[in-house]
């Protein structure tokens, strides 16, 4: 399809790591240079971390964030039937595809792309390429697979502008990536998401049949948002016994079922909350992400061995807990030990030498700080929100800290864990 990135794509990427370099945070106002197209500087002010606040905060944020649907396989291909194929274009995770026979044959007269997803190719690149092979009469993009795929093809999608549909087949999508309209790409050596849109799918759905399939390490990233999202809301008491029957594989159906209508309800309200991020409540689902994100850097860099995403927030969490950031009672010991037996399993492995500059390049780029001198960590209270009265604690989810010292805390954790 015909659009500007692949139009302008040098361009693009040239303006872009000027504003990382010039180490533009998501409240800053850069001013057009005379000498660039005021095209292409409105463009990448719009993707630049998804977008400036004062950008966003001019939006309409009467953006309809859909609630997924969970369904079974039958009503799922019954839904793809219905649509017109000459309009749809498919995008599959790799993964899914080889393993649900009822797919693979649906989509052998439909127009599709498999995909095996992996941080290294969730990239500007990917975007613009996959834009390029799209039909100019595409209408829908409907996605299958898990927060990977989800991401890139809502972006497409958003800068497209034409509908997106997705079927999360992970339990991490289907609990956290799947839901909330953001969309985006990694874009090294400035880290992970930080080229995207808000952009909402206008259907979400989950079949949690297909989580039987997953890995045991799959199934443990989605536990970890789960446990992070019961923290937010006070729930462990509630979650705790579907959390501990799914990590022990001791679950049937009805525990996922459980674990992603729960998950929707809290994601969907605080999502609704702060739509565009533009105040200090959707930071909340942030909590552990701060450590978690230079994990999975420095694993793209080669320094460490690469960890999936919700095992790196199983380390964040720990962190803020081995830092003293949070604190845990005996009413969350449990819960604790969950994530506790996951860093013991997945420990952080370096493969070369890390520096506190190494940390601290990272750590600049976090889309959640203000200036370059500090760092905004999320620590919700332990039911900072809550599902039943739809209501939160008045009190602030993000904390300022100094970057140098918040490096040297991540320095220290990442060499002894």
């Amino acid at each position: 399809m015909d659009h500007i990135l692949p139009q302008n794509y040098s361009e693009i990427l040239i303006m872009l790591n000027e504003f990382f370099l010039k180490g533009f945070s998501r409240k800053s106002k850069p001013e057009y240079n005379l000498k660039d197209s005021r095209e292409l500087f409105d463009f990448v002010c719009k993707i630049y971390k998804r977008g400036f606040v004062l950008q966003n905060n001019e939006l309409n944020t009467n953006i309809s964030i859909q609630i997924p649907t969970i369904i079974n396989e039958f009503d799922l291909l019954k839904t793809l039937d219905s649509l017109d194929k000459n309009k749809v274009y498919f995008f599959v995770d790799k993964n899914f595809y080889e393993k649900q026979n009822n797919i693979s044959d649906y989509l052998k007269d439909k127009n599709f792309l498999v995909y095996s997803p992996e941080e290294t190719t969730k990239s500007l690149e990917t975007v613009n390429s996959w834009i390029k092979i799209l039909p100019n009469n595409t209408e829908l993009l409907f996605v299958m697979g898990g927060g990977i795929i989800l991401d890139i093809v809502g972006f497409v999608a958003g800068l497209l502008n034409v509908k997106v549909n997705y079927l999360s087949t992970t339990l991490l999508a289907s609990v956290d990536a799947g839901i909330g309209g953001k969309t985006g790409v990694n874009f090294y050596p400035f880290g992970k998401n930080q080229v995207g849109l808000f952009y909402a799918a206008e259907k979400i759905f989950c079949n949690p049949e297909y989580f039987q399939s997953l890995s045991f390490e799959n199934i443990v990233c989605g536990l970890v948002e789960a446990i992070k999202q019961s923290w937010i809301f006070g729930e462990f008491a509630n979650d705790y016994e579907a959390i501990q029957k799914i990590y022990h594989r001791k679950n049937s159906n009805t525990e996922f079922k459980y674990l992603v209508a729960k998950n929707i309800g809290y994601k969907s309200q605080i999502v609704n909350l702060d739509l565009l991020e533009t105040k200090d409540i959707r930071s909340s689902l942030n909590f552990g992400h701060t450590l978690a994100h230079i994990i999975e850097a420095l694993g793209e860099e080669k320094y460490l061995q690469t960890l999936p995403h919700g095992i790196a927030v199983a380390h964040g969490l720990h962190f803020l807990v081995e830092s003293n950031f949070i604190s845990i009672s005996s009413q969350h010991e449990k819960m604790y030990e969950i994530i506790l037996d996951i860093v013991k399993r997945y420990p952080i492995k370096t493969v070369k030498n890390i520096s506190l500059e190494d940390i601290e390049k990272y750590l600049m780029q976090d889309k959640k700080n203000e200036d370059t001198g500090q760092c905004l960590l999320s620590l919700p209270r332990y039911g900072h929100f809550s599902l039943d009265k739809n209501t939160f604690v008045d009190a602030p989810i993000t904390q300022k800290y100094k970057l140098t010292d918040l490096s040297d805390l991540i320095f220290k954790y990442i060499h002894k864990n």
